[in-house]
């Protein structure tokens, strides 16, 4: 699980998702510091923004359930 991510463009770390070998991603949601809910799909990475708009460089917090095979 990356710590940090660039969405920057430049095709390197440009988005955030779990990849686990042997586990299964069934819940992983992305919030910003005041609790608002940013992104909420186990099956598709994060690439940093909201309805389109790029989110500013802040500190994110995840929650994630896996689900060891």
């Amino acid at each position: 699980i990356p710590n940090a991510f660039s969405p920057n463009g430049d095709a390197l770390n440009n988005t955030f998702r779990i990849i686990l070998n042997g586990a299964t991603v069934d819940e992983f949601k992305i919030y910003n510091r005041w609790g608002e809910l940013l992104f909420d799909d186990p099956l598709k990475a994060w690439d940093g923004t909201l309805d389109g708009k790029e989110q500013p460089a802040e500190i994110y917090l995840f929650k994630a359930i896996i689900t060891m095979r």
